[in-house]
C-alpha cells in the first residue's frame, strides 16, 4: 500500500435532506474519472479506513434502481393497452372523419385544410 495524498472529506448536498460524503483523489489519479469502484470499510492501524477497488468489468454489470422495474413494467403495460385500443379502432374503422369538413376529391385540387375554414377547397 502506497500513500498518495491527503484530502478533507467534504459534504455534497444534492437536495436539502440528502447528504453524501465527498472525497477528492489527487490529480495524479485523473485516469480513474468515470470508472466504477467498490468501496469497503475496514480498519488500518486502529483507525477507520476505506478501501477503494476499481472494478475492471463494471461495464458488464447492470445497476437497477429500486422500484425501477415495477415502474417500467407498469409503463410498458399501459403503452401496450393503448396500442391495442388504437389498433382495434383502426381495424374496426371507428376512426371517423369530421363531418363538417368537405373533401372534393379531384386531381386538380390539393387536399390541405385551411386554418379557420370548414371546407378544404371551393
Amino acid at each position: 500500500m502506497n500513500y498518495i495524498g491527503k484530502s478533507k472529506i467534504s459534504k455534497l448536498s444534492p437536495k436539502p435532506n440528502i447528504h453524501y460524503p465527498l472525497l477528492r483523489l489527487p490529480q495524479s489519479s485523473v485516469d480513474t474519472i468515470g470508472e466504477m469502484a467498490s468501496i469497503y470499510e475496514t480498519e488500518h492501524e486502529g483507525n477507520r479506513a476505506f478501501l477503494i477497488v476499481l472494478d475492471e468489468d463494471y461495464c458488464n454489470k447492470r445497476v437497477i434502481q429500486k422500484n425501477y422495474t415495477t415502474n417500467l413494467e407498469k409503463r410498458v403495460s399501459e403503452l401496450e393497452t393503448l396500442i391495442k385500443e388504437i389498433s382495434g379502432k383502426i381495424k374496426s374503422k371507428e376512426v371517423k372523419i369530421n363531418p363538417e369538413i368537405e373533401i372534393n376529391d379531384t386531381p386538380d385540387q390539393i387536399r390541405t385544410g385551411v386554418a379557420g375554414s370548414k371546407v378544404l377547397h371551393d
